[in-house]
């Protein structure tokens, strides 16, 4: 079978960028596609009726790759992305926001893999996320490594800018019903796609920059919202949805409100907010649960989106409808929650000035580096890994094991490295890395003994000891003792 602008075995990948007013954040976007080591592409920008020049940004670029496309009115961003489809001729398909970039090997990367995997219809991969204006990366956003469609309908886990599709599935029908052009619809998009039969396969790299604009204000909140509960309902009544995940239906849909109750809150969009969050915990009464999913939210909210997080969560606390000011008790938690995580952020990516300060307002706010905090900890830093290698990642803990002390003393050190070893333990034995499993959990053992008790590290050590043993349940331990 032929494809169409193939050269030998490089297939044409067509990646396609919708625009409105997207200023000098479009330029290093389009920038980041023509600079990428996988030189067989061409890159479709479709203007959404801008009310900016966007001919005089693209001007810059003397590339023939690049194609310009304008719409006479503003359609949205899906129908500037099906006139790009419409024009476009690659076999391979990747889309990127106007503010994103893409890391120069991130073509070449998923084609590879789709040349090499003919069964996956549609590869993603995890991203960094960028605060903006100032550049600075605040972490790695890894996806579910085996994507469900339960995965899709209750929560955003990959982003347009992280997906490659072959153009037979981006391009089905029922994916570009205009009726459905509504914010929110990559429920519809990947939901349809992953009804219809289309494998989705991790390429488990960082492999573009997600921009995150603080301070931010979305207009209509409440209008977004339902517009993205539509697209959740129109999922759910599909009649190939199977009944375990329309029977998550209120969960969804709770997720759904709660984010939305957030951003109309800290936006002093108060009436809506509230209402919204009523909502939300009427369908999910768990969200108000110890330890509170509520509070776990504000704090990823204001920790992900705040140049300021302590101003925003106070706020928000000020702004909660009188049904749960029973949190308030917990506000300084909250913050320094919030103050703690900004902090361990800031020393991850080497800005430790900036984390010796969040850590120090976490200790004056008496938070604690609870035993329960360190595993996730400890999954954020897998990502890093396998992006910078081992060494790297070890020079990381030891910074933050040093930095912690401000919050948890020497304790806090020990049990960071002692939980990242054993969670190493656990990575190398799933992976049949079984040489390497004994040192892992020896350091595990030697920086917290307390560990010796953690069934899971016995189990991997018996099947480490006796591969031949019938395979168990056990053989995929996790870190809970």
């Amino acid at each position: 079978m032929s494809i169409a602008g193939s050269v030998g075995n490089t297939p044409l990948a067509s990646v396609v960028i919708p625009v409105y007013n997207g200023g000098e954040l479009l330029a290093e976007a389009v920038q980041s596609v023509l600079n990428q080591t996988y030189a067989n592409l061409e890159l479709l920008v479709v203007d959404d009726a801008s009310t900016e020049d966007t001919s005089t940004v693209l001007a810059r670029f003397a590339d023939p790759r690049l194609k310009f496309l304008r719409h006479a009115r503003n359609q949205g961003p899906d129908a500037a992305r099906l006139t790009a489809l419409n024009a476009s001729r690659g076999e391979i398909v990747a889309f990127l926001d106007q503010d994103d970039l893409f890391h120069p090997r991130k073509l070449e990367t998923h084609v590879s893999f789709l040349l090499e995997h003919p069964e996956t219809g549609l590869s993603y991969n995890s991203h960094f996320t960028l605060f903006h204006p100032s550049g600075w990366i605040t972490g790695i956003w890894r996806p579910p490594e085996d994507m469900t469609l339960a995965d899709v309908t209750l929560g955003f886990p990959i982003p347009p800018s992280s997906c490659v599709s072959r153009r037979s599935w981006v391009l089905r029908p029922d994916i570009w019903d205009r009726r459905t052009f509504l914010r929110g619809r990559e429920f519809i998009i990947f939901g349809r796609m992953f009804l219809a039969g289309c494998r989705f396969s991790m390429v488990d790299r960082a492999l573009n920059y997600r921009r995150i604009h603080l301070g931010r204000r979305l207009g209509d909140p409440l209008s977004k919202c339902n517009e993205e509960q539509r697209c959740l309902q129109l999922m759910l009544d599909d009649p190939r949805c199977p009944a375990e995940v329309r029977s998550r239906h209120a969960q969804a849909s709770a997720a759904n409100y709660l984010v939305w109750a957030i951003t109309a809150l800290v936006q002093d969009d108060t009436s809506v907010g509230q209402a919204l969050l009523r909502e939300a915990v009427r369908l999910d009464p768990g969200l108000l649960a110890s330890p509170s999913r509520l509070l776990e939210s504000l704090v990823h909210h204001a920790v992900v989106g705040a140049e300021d997080v302590e101003l925003q969560l106070r706020l928000v606390f000020s702004r909660l409808p009188r049904e749960v000011e029973h949190l308030n008790a917990q506000l300084e938690w909250t913050l320094g929650r919030a103050h703690l995580i900004r902090g361990i952020q800031h020393v991850i990516w080497g800005r430790t000035e900036q984390g010796a300060f969040h850590l120090a307002r976490a200790a004056a706010l008496r938070a604690e580096v609870e035993d329960g905090f360190l595993p996730t900890l400890c999954y954020e830093l897998q990502p890093y890994e396998l992006e910078f290698g081992q060494k790297a990642a070890h020079d990381v803990v030891r910074a933050l094991g040093i930095a912690l002390r401000l919050v948890g003393g020497r304790s806090a050190a020990r049990r960071l490295n002692g939980t990242y070893h054993l969670d190493r333990a656990f990575r190398q034995f799933r992976q049949g890395m079984r040489q390497q499993v004994p040192p892992s959990i020896a350091k595990a053992a030697i920086s917290d003994p307390r560990l010796l008790a953690n069934r899971g590290l016995w189990s991997v050590l018996l099947h480490t000891a006796l591969p031949r043993l019938p395979r168990t349940r056990a053989q995929r331990p996790h870190a809970a003792a």
